[in-house]
């Protein structure tokens, strides 16, 4: 009868002692567990890679990931860096995201005449947003000198290509007489097209001039 207590107990220390090891294993596994990267990480890693490698397409991607914070911290210092590193590698379209971080001084000291300067580049390209954008500039004389003439053939040039905000900004040159004789109806059939075109400002400054 003891030898069978004396047996019994000793097993149950064996397995006491098996259960303590068994525990200490299983804490230290799962305090050494290897971080396993999301999906999202792993293609930020490579897009950060590729970008240093010189891809175009990959430093304005991730330079808009940084502007914008698409699923990372917004950096501006860092958004303007790679912005920058596209635009000196071709990506063109990029320029117009550095102007307006030069306008607005978001990672960069605030520089209009360097907006200006960048916007200008776009707008000789005929891209109808920046022909807009270097219209207003001249009307404001902001990072340039001021010109209603020049405000006017930008402002037309846009609107000539349908952008419905330049169609609706030379509705206002007609309207007031900048730079051009004062003509109400040029001035409703560019609120009209513009309002036609989407742009709702356009459509209630059609209706205000029509039954002045």
């Amino acid at each position: 009868m003891k030898k069978r207590l004396a047996v019994f107990l000793l097993t149950c220390i064996m397995l006491t002692g098996c259960t303590k090891v068994i525990d200490t294993q299983r804490e230290s596994t799962q305090n050494n567990v290897p971080t396993v990267k999301s999906d999202v990480e792993k293609d930020f890693e490579n897009l950060t890679l590729q970008a240093n490698l010189g891809d175009a397409s990959s430093q304005a991607e991730l330079g808009l990931i940084y502007y914008y914070g698409r699923g990372f911290p917004q950096d501006y210092s860092k958004a303007f860096y790679w912005l920058q590193q596209a635009a000196n590698h071709g990506h063109k379209e990029m320029q117009g995201m550095l102007a307006l971080m030069y306008e607005k001084g978001q990672g960069v000291d605030q520089n209009d005449a360097k907006a200006f300067e960048l916007y200008q580049n776009l707008a000789n390209d005929g891209i109808d947003l920046y022909q807009s954008k270097i219209g207003d500039m001249y009307l404001k004389g902001k990072g340039t000198t001021q010109s209603d003439t020049k405000a006017f053939e930008w402002t037309r040039k846009a609107a000539l290509q349908d952008l419905p905000m330049a169609q609706s900004g030379l509705a206002v040159f007609y309207e007031k007489g900048i730079n051009i004789q004062q003509d109400k109806n040029k001035a409703l059939e560019w609120y009209q097209k513009s309002c036609s075109n989407g742009y709702p400002f356009a459509c209630a400054e059609y209706r205000r001039l029509y039954q002045k």
